[in-house]
């Protein structure tokens, strides 16, 4: 589940800041842990 999100968000790490990259990775941890995945 983690490795497909990294793969279709992988092109952000080009044209966004990796900062808001790394933000949307910690609220996609935490959203997976919350539905138990």
């Amino acid at each position: 589940m983690a490795i497909g999100y990294l793969n279709q968000t992988h092109w952000r790490l080009s044209s966004f800041d990796s900062r808001v990259f790394f933000g949307d990775w910690v609220i996609f941890v935490g959203f997976e842990q919350i539905i138990g995945l």
